[in-house]
Parts: C-alpha cells; sequence; structure tokens
C-alpha cells in the first residue's frame, strides 16, 4: 500500500498549495502596493519638508523671522516628517501583523481539510477492502508453488494454499466462497467446513448466516462427524439460534436418522422441509427419500413417487480375515460419483462393518445437493470405502471402485472387499 500513501500525500499536498497559492500571490502584490504607497508619502513629505524649509530660509533672510523663531519652526518641520515616516511604519507592521494571521488560518483550513478527507475517506472509503485486495495477492513464489502442485495434481495441497491465504485475509467472502465450492466437489470436507463457517461469520442476514452454519454442519457431517459429536452439534446449534426453521439442519437430522436406521424420525424430518418450504428445490428428492424410509419401516408409502428408473443396488461383503480386524471406529461408505464430471458423491450410504451390506439402493433420495444426484448422469463410478474418522479417502482405507456403471440400466454389483484392496496413496 506504499503507492497509495504516496499518491494520497502529493493529493494532500496539491489541496494545500491550491488554498495557499491565491494568499501568497496577493501577499506579494499587497507589499507591493504598500510599499510604494509607503515611499511615494515619504517623498512627498520630504518634499514638503524641503519647500517649507526654503520658505522659511527666505523668511529669515529678510527678517521676517529670527533665528530663535526659525528654529522652532524647523524642529516642528522635523518632529512632524518623523511623526509621519512613523506612520507609514506603524501601518506597514499592521498589515504584517493582519498577513501573519490570514496566513495561520488559512493553514488551519488547509490542515482541517486534509484531516476531513482522511475523515470521510476512513468513514465512507474502502481502503480496508484495498488492503485486503493487496494481502489475497499470490506472491511469485507462492504462484510457482501452486502451479507446481497442479502439475502433481495436488488437489489438497492447492486447497490448503488457498485456505492459508484466506487466512491471512478473512473477510474475503468471494475467496471463502471459491474455496468451500472447490472442497465440497472435491471431497475434502473439513476444508469446505471451515470455509462455510468463515462465511457464516462475514454474513450479516440471519437467515443466510443459518443457511451457512447449517452447510457446515452438513460438511462435517459427511466427514464423518457425528451429528451429537460438539463440532457438528455446535454448527446445528448456531443455526437453530439464528433460524429454527432453517431447512438445512432438518435436512441433515433427516440423513443422520436415515443412515442410523431411525426411518420414522427422518420420514419426520423430511416432512417438516416439505411443510416449511413446499416449493423447495430439493422436493424430488426429499419425497424419494420419504418413500425409501417408509419403504425400509414395510409400512404403505404415503406419497407417490414416480417409479425411477435411475438407481444403483449394491451388495458389499467383507472377508472375514479382514472383518475382524475391525471395530465401532470404522464406517463403510458406499457412494456413487460421476464417472466424467465433478467428483463430488451423486448419492451417499454409510454403515457399520458389523452390519449386513445387502440390498443398497443409491438414487436420487441420497444426494447431497439437488444440483448434483444420480439421475443428471448417465455413468457413474460406484465406490466401496472402509475408513476410520473421516470419511476423506487416506493411506489405510480399504477401497474398490467400480467404473462406467450404467445408471440406467439399474445394475445390481456385488463388491467384496479384501485385505489387497488397502489404499496405499492418498490422491
Amino acid at each position: 500500500m506504499t503507492q497509495f500513501w504516496i499518491i494520497a500525500s502529493i493529493l494532500s499536498l496539491v489541496a494545500v498549495w491550491i488554498v495557499l497559492h491565491p494568499w501568497f500571490k496577493r501577499h506579494k502584490l499587497e507589499e507591493i502596493a504598500v510599499d510604494t504607497a509607503a515611499e511615494a508619502r515619504v517623498r512627498a513629505n520630504v518634499r514638503a519638508y524641503k519647500e517649507r524649509l526654503r520658505e522659511l530660509n527666505a523668511e529669515l533672510r529678510s527678517d521676517a523671522i529670527d533665528q530663535v523663531q526659525f528654529e522652532e519652526i524647523k524642529k516642528e518641520l522635523e518632529a512632524t516628517l518623523l511623526g509621519d515616516a512613523k506612520n507609514v511604519q506603524a501601518r506597514t507592521d499592521n498589515l504584517d501583523r493582519a498577513t501573519s494571521t490570514t496566513f495561520i488560518s488559512l493553514i488551519v483550513v488547509a490542515l482541517a481539510l486534509v484531516g476531513l478527507s482522511a475523515y470521510l475517506y476512513n468513514s465512507w472509503g474502502a481502503y480496508d477492502l484495498a488492503l485486503h485486495s493487496e494481502d489475497s495477492k499470490f506472491s511469485a513464489a507462492e504462484i510457482a508453488a501452486a502451479q507446481s502442485k497442479a502439475e502433481a495434481g495436488d488437489t489438497l495441497g492447492l486447497l490448503v494454499q488457498l485456505r492459508d491465504k484466506l487466512r491471512e485475509n478473512p473477510a474475503n467472502a468471494e475467496g471463502w466462497e471459491l474455496l468451500a465450492r472447490s472442497a465440497l466437489n472435491t471431497n475434502h470436507f473439513e476444508i469446505a467446513a471451515e470455509a462455510y463457517g468463515q462465511l457464516a461469520e462475514i454474513e450479516s442476514s440471519p437467515e443466510i448466516k443459518a443457511a451457512l452454519y447449517g452447510l457446515q454442519a452438513q460438511t462435517l457431517y459427511f466427514s464423518g462427524i457425528a451429528i451429537d459429536a460438539p463440532p457438528v452439534a455446535d454448527a446445528v446449534n448456531k443455526a437453530t439460534l439464528l433460524n429454527p426453521q432453517d431447512t438445512n439442519i432438518y435436512g441433515l437430522k433427516a440423513l443422520a436418522s436415515y443412515d442410523q436406521g431411525q426411518f420414522d424420525q427422518a420420514i419426520e424430518y423430511w416432512k417438516t422441509i416439505l411443510t416449511l418450504e413446499p416449493n423447495h428445490p430439493s422436493r424430488g428428492a426429499i419425497e424419494e427419500g420419504i418413500s425409501a424410509a417408509e419403504r425400509a419401516l414395510g409400512v404403505p408409502s404415503t406419497i407417490q413417487v414416480p417409479a425411477s428408473t435411475v438407481r444403483v443396488s449394491v451388495d458389499v461383503t467383507i472377508e472375514p480375515a479382514l472383518l475382524s480386524q475391525f471395530n465401532e471406529n470404522e464406517i463403510v461408505v458406499v457412494y456413487a460419483r460421476a464417472s466424467v464430471g465433478p467428483p463430488m458423491p451423486l448419492a451417499v450410504a454409510r454403515f457399520s462393518p458389523k452390519q449386513e451390506i445387502n440390498d443398497i439402493v443409491l438414487d436420487d433420495s441420497l444426494a447431497m445437493m439437488p444440483e448434483l444426484k444420480l439421475s443428471l448422469f448417465e455413468s457413474v463410478d460406484v465406490v466401496v470405502r472402509i475408513t476410520k474418522g473421516s470419511v476423506e479417502r487416506k493411506l489405510g482405507d480399504y477401497e474398490k471402485i467400480i467404473s462406467g456403471v450404467l445408471v440406467a440400466d439399474q445394475p445390481r454389483l456385488s463388491i467384496n472387499i479384501g485385505a489387497e484392496d488397502i489404499v496405499t496413496d492418498s490422491k
């Protein structure tokens, strides 16, 4: 911002000069006029003195006055001449004092003008935005590092670099929005959750702030954190306090209940969303979720949902030797993602390794976002991953992928996970 302050200083000096320049010009003219008038008056007084002195000399020679009278009158003339000279000097001094007062007043006005400009800019200007913009710029070294990571396919490294830069400038809403979207699309949910949290802190509207906290809670949940664990619960509480009717929170609670086999509770949450927002953009997916939960409960469907032609059924088996190594800390994540397109899951289901994972149906009811669902893509990759803690892919997970599955064929896949399916890289 050095350039900004240099320009601001130059403009301030120009403003001061505009105020003071007319005074300097006028002061110079006044000085010339006063000096000319004073000089003319002195010359006139001297000329009058000399003429009167010649007259006195003539009167003295003609004996009209004597020497004593001559001396007295001469002294009076000299005193008058000296008095006039003092009066001229006094008027000049008075003018100088008035000029000094005017100059000081103009200096005060000029400084006040600069101060007022600074105050108004601080109140109405956008210096903080300019400063944030300057702070947001990447250095040459940072750009080179980003290029290196991009060439190596290190998506996580790029996201971390952007996140670290945004932490230096937390008021950059556009940057956090970009980070949230990019992290979510690449399944880096923890980074996306932080971005949504920062956006919520920046946002002033209570309803939008609540929605952002709701999205933060969802991404934390998708990362493998239980809904009643502190990070998710904190985000849920913040959203609920701001807007008790936030549909993102009800959607999260519905998904969590469905994953935990609490189908009646999931139905209640989904129906609450439709009551609060009848024209919800995900209404179709919500109705499919309600229908799927009712089928799981074995009760007649209360919602007429057109039979979907887009679904993938999956049976998962885990080799006994591998299964014996697992406990309650592991989860099995089954999801479909587009074969060509964004890597974000289109439909997700989660289970414990100890459960029987048969006849899992991936369809639009399990979509994470309405704009990314199974029915929008012709071909998907089906992923089964056994992981601990976060659902993000990492070393030590077990994973198998079936690529190029045509969803319109309503395929049924049987996937077996064995020791050979261990993840040896984090990409």
